[in-house]
């Protein structure tokens, strides 16, 4: 009789580690986008030939190193996520659902992040149909996920107290994440794409 043989492949991640890397490479795109303005001070770097230069570190812009960080950053938290339901799947907990949803949502930060989805469609669109406002909500289309983010935060509320503490600081490094993305986007600074300058 043939011996049927269950083939598993282990993957084992330091958190430490995870950490130190993830915080490396944006420790390197931190120090890139606060030596090119610290070198503007002396030298007209923001002007050609040298613009490239201060575009490719300049965290205010995108298509450029910080923002591929960023996307890099938010497809390996949509990994882990997704490596963390399947485990919990495996446990039958309660819980899984809730690290697919994470992991969904931070793969397709990801996707925008790297392709500028907001920049090329959704920001053109929204001014073209609502309009602008002022301040915060300079975009309108944000009145409208202002209700999705208070539905989330609400289903996510008992998924919340069930992490241990590692898992808690890490929940809250995501949620950091997402709130340094969206303060990145809100601005309407992009470079080249989509600008207040071009649309006023």
């Amino acid at each position: 009789m043939q011996k049927t043989l269950n083939h598993y492949a282990e993957v084992i991640l330091s958190p430490n580690r995870v950490g130190l890397f993830l915080l490396a490479i944006v420790a390197v795109a931190g120090a890139g986008h606060i030596i090119v303005y610290v070198l503007a001070n002396f030298f007209d770097i923001r002007s050609f030939p040298l613009a490239g230069i201060f575009h490719f570190f300049n965290m205010r812009d995108e298509g450029n190193f910080p923002t591929y960080i960023s996307a890099l950053n938010l497809l390996l938290a949509g990994g882990l996520c997704g490596f963390i339901f399947h485990h919990e799947t495996q446990l039958k907990k309660y819980a899984a659902w809730h690290w697919l949803g994470l992991c969904m949502l931070l793969l397709g930060m990801s996707l925008d992040e790297a392709a500028r989805i907001h920049d090329a469609i959704i920001g053109p669109l929204s001014i073209y149909f609502l309009g602008r406002g002022e301040g915060v909500l300079y975009y309108k289309w944000y009145l409208f996920y202002l209700p999705i983010v208070a539905v989330v935060c609400a289903v996510y509320i008992p998924f919340l107290k069930r992490l241990t503490l590692f898992f808690f600081v890490a929940f809250f490094h995501v949620w950091g994440g997402l709130f340094d993305w969206g303060s990145r986007h809100g601005d309407g600074r992009s470079f080249p794409v989509f600008n207040r300058s071009k649309y006023n």
